[in-house]
């Protein structure tokens, strides 16, 4: 049984989204607008993915 380890999760999201990303080469990206949401430590998780979801479109953009 593997064991789900939050900033390893965090890691394999920006692997990934950065395969797809060098992959397409596309010319714009968008993350939608969270909305609110009751449980605490389900929105600061999604807070830190939307951010790796922002960050890796940018860094291309970038040239990085």
């Amino acid at each position: 049984m593997a064991i789900w380890i939050w900033p390893r999760w965090l890691c394999q999201l920006h692997d990934g989204l950065s395969d797809v990303i060098h992959a397409h080469k596309p010319d714009e990206a968008a993350v939608e607008q969270t909305f609110v949401n009751k449980d605490a430590v389900a929105t600061l998780k999604l807070g830190q993915a939307r951010g790796i979801a922002m960050l890796v479109p940018a860094r291309w953009s970038a040239g990085g």
